[in-house]
């Protein structure tokens, strides 16, 4: 009999140690597969450096934004405003308007209008004229 070299479990001398399917000793049934997890650790002062440096010369390397974009954002947003005030005025104005606004145009019955301006109306053409101005 000998000892496995992982558990120092003893196995029988026909018996070899062996790796199953699933990645675990035959004999103690222990896990050999690699962890897939990452490792976090804390960085150093030197890494700390090294990727500062890096991001740096990639914002040269890329370079800023141009101030034409900004400019085209900025117009952009002001043509919106402006938009969205104009609108706002007018919904303001028409609900202004739509209170305040007496009909001007009188509804008359065909019978009134003819006993007041036909031929059987007592007023003369003047007052007729004047009336309908009115």
């Amino acid at each position: 009999m000998f000892e496995c070299p992982v558990c120092s479990k003893e196995v029988p001398e026909g018996d070899p140690v062996r790796i199953t399917a699933t990645g675990s000793c035959s004999v103690c049934a222990l896990d050999f597969t690699a962890d897939t997890r990452s490792i976090e650790y804390e960085k150093t002062d030197a890494e700390k450096g090294r990727l500062a440096e890096v991001k740096r010369l990639q914002s040269i390397a890329l370079g800023s934004h141009p101030k034409s974009t900004q400019m085209t954002k900025m117009k952009g947003l002001l043509a919106l405003m402006i938009i969205v005030c104009i609108l706002v005025y007018t919904y303001i104005w028409d609900k202004h308007n739509s209170e305040t606004k007496q009909s001007s145009r009188i509804e008359v019955t065909y019978r009134a209008f003819n006993q007041l301006f036909g031929p059987s109306s007592l007023l003369s053409g003047e007052e007729k004229l004047e009336e309908f101005k009115y």
